[in-house]
């Protein structure tokens, strides 16, 4: 694994390092260590819902948007998915 190098962009989508290598093992650890319940997920949208209340805003561009917690059932379904066969 080497140090990002702008040079190289067109080889990946986003990381601090270009792999080299695939490693098949490696990533599914990488995957594996991440849980949804430590995650931010972030849902952007031009349209929203009728029922859905944007009552906050975003400090520089004065951008509304909500925020709410994750549920219970999507963390339970998140977290029953099997990645062994990504590709």
């Amino acid at each position: 694994m080497t140090q990002f190098d702008d040079s190289k962009i067109h080889k990946i989508i986003s990381s601090n390092y270009l792999y080299e290598k695939f490693d098949k093992d490696h990533i599914l650890k990488i995957v594996q260590s991440m849980d949804i319940k430590s995650s931010l997920v972030l849902l952007y949208s031009q349209t929203h819902s009728e029922d859905t209340v944007l009552d906050k805003v975003e400090k520089w561009y004065q951008t509304k948007y909500c925020s709410k917690q994750i549920s219970e059932d999507f963390i339970t379904k998140v977290r029953s998915q099997s990645y062994e066969n990504m590709h």
